[in-house]
């Protein structure tokens, strides 16, 4: 495999990348080494085929072992007793049942031993040398377990029934059940693209729970024959399952491949200490920083440590409802083991019914009717079926007849989806980067949880059983407390930034009926914001909806506001947007974004960057991108002044910033009032020993391109910047709640994607005025009645509100102040370059404006088809407003533009017009050369299209360009007027038809040379504005010149 040739393929990809709507992760592994689709069918087949296998061969042992170990106590107990059929009372005693649930109360807590103390250690293992491995390690002892438990079952007078518990010991052979689920799962996740990831495991889950609804009735029919038999067919499909990991591909070897390709492209130092570490010393590490993640996600993540409470508390009730409802309802009704066990399928149905079509059908319902937030949709979904879980556990605690129970029971199955749904707010409420370790987290106190409670439940069971009566429900009427204090904690628990009930997400549907806008040419734009309120696209309102506080939504309103003296607190949040300008790339814009020039480091994908664990094991990128993003190469840009002309002013509550790049501090915001969100290079320490490390050091190593080490540990050092992984800085979480004492919430260059800071924006207060500054609309901006959007750059949107607040020129000595004329300079010229937003978007209004003044609509497509000859030459008049006084006459000079010249204007600032051209000179009269109407350009607009945006704003803004001078720069035969004669001291102050005389259009046949001939001093003089008076005209075109 050749590096090069790989990196080549990746940079041919960058274009392919995802919009901001779209997956981060299209795929984990690069191209050049991602599984064929064959290789994956393979995979998830076999993958599937050995958890069906495995399931149900688990399951058909556990009807028949509670039977025959009941038969073992009762005899021991009752010698002298008979055993018959269902009805044996003695049997169902008290004595009998209550030391069969401790004796499975005390295995199920220690099965939960080996799963706690080896998960990581072997997870270190199946990196190294294989998940293959692990899985067969594990399925041998889960089979040397169950095979052991069958010991005393065949000679209980030999080994008695405790001596069970010493089976899971076996299970640290290969860690058990919970190590064979993980293993599962890695081999699917390491071969499936991630955007698929979650429908492969949906039908995965689905399977699963076929195989119990088709298992149930088997156990129960082989348990009426003889309790051996299921027993047997359990274990020959559990030894099967032992053989079958063998068989299935190896998926690390794409993981080995990924991390080659990785050290091939990016020079690894040959000292990297943690080469050296044995695989003892990579176990003891990976325990420590896994556990200290645990601990600190637990500790410093509050505002979900009590979701995940209340999800432990119901997975406790779920395991009263499986692991001991076979012996209750045997105890309760008299019913055979193997008629107790069809209540299973009761359960199964159930949950595919909740899971495949209510729940479903229930969110969809509450979106359409209510428009709610999706995840105050699912607290609600999550809180009802929390009522359902405490009404269903307590029916069952006092059931008294089987339709009664099968009732209870299948309320009960119904509330148990709150797991489901209390996860998936668990992963929507926390930041991404962070997901990984809270199932970690949930996992292990869940283990915890099930290590305390099953022996407590077994003798809540034991001491119902010993008291009789209603008290024989004791344990579900435990659950049922537990269940009502899950949801009481859902009740209670409130998204830190509540969604405002205007705050529909973009891809749910509007309720009621909702005006359609359509595009000049008919295509419906339900996209776009409206063009409400005095800001041309600042809402998703109607007019209806008058704002609160502001007078209008518009940038002038949000001046007023300030300058009223109502405004005292300001808090900005901003993101990457306000950094471009200072030559810091973005990180999500296709093609241009950060992450897309990454592709070139041929990373695994481009985020592991950023990644903490990859980070661990691939430092080398990361030090790569810290020497092209270090402080101090690039200075601060105007929005950075405005942030410390605020502070200034006293204005500033709080800069909350997604940026790591310092340049609020560089340009004099005060320490106390900035917020890193996710964390910057102003300090550094070591990952594992926490101690600090010198700046000076640290930016030596960053730019002679070594990985800096610990001088205590030896451990890597990085700068505090918050890695996906990471918990974010208590700084922040601690500052969260001051947005909604702010007065005003300003929020630039962001895309509002990533939670929670994201919902800093939606923490005011309602009337509270939002001002959003960006590229485009994003997040919930615009959608409250006191929203105003202006889009465009960042810092063209901060000089006009400065301008506004009158605080233009101050602004701008302050930004030159801090950054230097040089600087200045280059931003402003790059800014130029662009073209910046807001003239695109002035571009666009123009010439929409003048396609609909022409009548160039798509209904009237069939006609233009039938006219299209005559159309080129045909001309009409234009009545297209385009002074900023909104003056519609039409100007005489502009009374003769071909309908074909319009058209090819439009596209051509589309960038569509691929043979568009003609000459263009400089204000010295120097002849120039284009090619496809690109080259030869004044040295102030060396883009031809930029240029013709330039004239187009000009012509909009009524100054001295009219539109049949942006028209001569796409038709040289287009009909001009020529400038008249006047004084070049005057020549600016004057505008309009008074600096030009109406020349006729050409006559028919006419020779387009000579047309050309003819045109071309217009075209000169478009291109020297700033002394149109010196523009020398020729009588004959140069041989040089290009023909449209």
């Amino acid at each position: 495999m050749a590096p090069a040739k790989a990196i080549d393929d990746r940079n041919g990809d960058i274009e392919s990348r995802p919009e901001e709507e779209t997956p981060l992760l299209s795929h984990d592994l690069p191209p050049t080494v991602a599984p064929s689709r064959i290789y994956q069918l393979k995979v998830i087949g076999l993958a599937m085929t050995f958890i069906l296998i495995v399931e149900v061969g688990a399951y058909l042992q556990i009807p028949p072992s509670y039977q025959l170990m009941e038969e073992i106590i009762c005899r021991q107990r009752h010698p002298d007793h008979i055993i018959s059929a269902e009805d044996d009372d003695v049997c169902k005693g008290p004595d009998v049942q209550g030391q069969l649930a401790m004796i499975k109360g005390w295995q199920n807590s220690f099965d939960c031993v080996p799963s706690l103390l080896t998960a990581i250690p072997y997870g270190v293992i199946a990196d190294k040398y294989g998940r293959r491995p692990v899985l067969s390690l594990a399925m041998l002892g889960i089979t040397l377990e169950l095979a052991w438990m069958l010991l005393p079952l065949l000679w209980p007078n030999v080994l008695p029934l405790w001596t069970m518990w010493f089976g899971a010991a076996f299970q640290f052979i290969g860690g058990g059940a919970g190590m064979i689920q993980a293993m599962t799962w890695t081999m699917i996740s390491d071969v499936v693209p991630i955007s698929s990831l979650t429908a492969v495991y949906y039908k995965i889950g689905a399977i699963a729970l076929a195989g119990e609804l088709v298992v149930a009735p088997l156990s129960a029919y082989l348990l009426s024959k003889n309790p051996w038999l299921p027993l047997s067919v359990g274990m020959v499909l559990l030894i099967i399952g032992t053989c079958l990991p063998p068989f299935i591909p190896e998926t690390l070897d794409l993981r080995r491949a990924a991390d080659q390709e990785v050290e091939q492209t990016l020079s690894r130092s040959e000292e990297d200490a943690r080469d050296k570490r044995t695989l003892k010393q990579q176990i003891i590490f990976a325990v420590k920083n896994d556990m200290g993640h645990v601990y600190t996600f637990l500790i410093k993540s509050k505002s979900v440590i009590s979701l995940v409470l209340g999800f432990n508390l119901t997975v406790i009730v779920k395991y009263v409802k499986i692991d001991i409802m076979s012996q209750y309802v045997h105890n309760l009704l008299g019913w055979s083991w193997a008629k107790a066990t069809l209540l299973g399928t009761v359960s199964t149905v159930t949950n595919m019914v909740m899971l495949l079509a209510i729940l479903p059908a229930l969110s969809w319902l509450i979106t359409k009717r209510t428009g709610v937030h999706p995840l105050v949709r699912d607290l609600w979904l999550t809180r009802m079926s929390g009522i359902l879980l405490a009404i269903g556990c307590f029916m069952v605690a006092i059931a008294f007849a089987p339709w009664f129970l099968i009732t209870a029971l299948i309320i009960f199955s119904m509330g148990t989806v709150y797991t489901n749904i209390c996860r998936a707010i668990l992963n929507a409420v926390v930041e991404p980067h962070t997901i990984g370790t809270l199932n970690t987290a949930i996992t292990w106190v869940e283990q915890v949880s099930l290590l305390v409670s099953a022996p407590v439940i077994s003798g809540l069971l034991k001491a119902g059983n010993s008291a009789g009566g209603i008290w024989l429900g004791l344990p579900y009427m435990a659950a049922t407390v537990m269940a009502i204090g899950g949801t009481a904690i859902a009740f209670a628990y409130h998204f830190f930034s509540p969604p405002s009930p205007l705050a529909n997400p973009a891809n749910l549907p509007i309720i009621g009926r909702r005006r359609r806008e359509k595009h000049p040419k008919g295509r419906p734009n339900s996209n776009r914001p409206r063009k409400k309120m005095g800001n041309e696209e600042s809402t998703m309102l109607d007019d209806s909806v008058q704002p609160k506080t502001l007078e209008s939504r518009s940038l002038e309103a949000i001046a007023d506001y300030i300058k009223s003296g109502d405004v005292k607190k300001i808090a900005v949040m901003t993101g990457a947007g306000i950094s471009t300008a200072a030559g810091i790339p973005d990180f999500r814009s296709p093609g241009t974004g950060l992450y897309a020039n990454l592709a070139r480091l041929n990373l695994p994908y481009a985020e592991a960057v950023f990644d903490i664990s990859y980070f661990r094991k691939h430092p080398e990128p990361f030090y790569y991108l810290a020497k092209e993003l270090y402080p101090g190469k690039f200075h601060p840009t105007v929005s950075h002044a405005f942030i410390a002309l605020l502070a200034k002013k006293g204005l500033l509550q709080m800069n909350f910033t997604q940026n790591i790049d310092c340049l609020e501090r560089r340009a004099g915001v005060p320490d106390d009032k900035i917020i890193e969100a996710h964390g910057s290079f102003a300090t550094q320490r070591c990952i594992e020993c926490k101690d600090t490390f010198p700046a000076d050091r640290m930016e030596k190593h960053v730019q002679d391109e070594n990985v800096p080490k610990c001088d205590s540990c030896g451990g890597l050092v990085k700068p505090d910047i918050v890695f996906f992984g990471e918990a974010l800085p208590e700084a922040f979480r601690d500052n969260t709640h001051l947005p909604a004492m702010a007065d005003l919430i300003v929020v630039m260059g962001t895309s509002l994607s990533v939670y929670p800071f994201a919902g800093l924006a939606e923490a005011s207060k309602s009337g509270v005025p939002r001002l959003l500054l960006n590229r485009e609309r994003v997040g919930q901006m615009g959608r409250r009645a006191d929203d105003v959007v202006e889009l465009g750059t960042c810092d063209a949107g901060v000089r006009k509100l400065a301008a506004l607040l009158g605080w233009g020129d101050e602004l701008e000595a302050l930004w030159r102040g801090i950054v230097g004329e040089k600087e200045a300079k280059r931003q402003l010229a790059s800014a130029a370059g662009e073209g910046e937003d807001d003239l695109e978007e002035e571009i666009r209004r123009v010439t929409e404006g003048v396609d609909t003044a022409l009548k160039l609509d798509d209904e009237k497509d069939d006609e233009k088809e039938e006219h299209a000859a005559e159309a080129t030459e045909e001309t009409e008049e234009v009545g297209f407003p385009l002074r900023q006084d909104g003056g519609s006459d039409t100007e005489d000079a502009q009374k003769s533009i071909p309908e074909g010249v319009v058209q090819r204007m439009s596209k051509a600032i589309q960038g569509q017009g691929g043979e568009i051209g003609t000459d263009i000179k400089d204000d010295r009269g120097r002849e120039g050369r284009t090619v496809n109407g690109s080259e030869g350009a004044p040295q102030d607009a060396k883009d031809f299209r930029i240029e013709a945006k330039k004239k187009i704003q000009l012509a909009a803004q009524g100054a001295a360009t009219p539109l049949d001078e942006v028209a001569i720069v796409f038709d040289a035969s287009a009909p001009v007027a020529e400038m008249k004669h006047e004084d070049p001291k005057s020549a600016e102050l004057l505008s309009g038809v008074s600096r030009y005389e109406e020349t006729s259009a050409p006559a028919a046949g006419v020779d387009k040379e000579s047309t050309s001939a003819k045109a071309e001093p217009a075209s000169a003089s478009t291109t020297a504005q700033e002394a149109p008076g010196s523009v020398e005209k020729e009588e004959k075109p140069s041989s040089g010149d290009s023909k449209l």
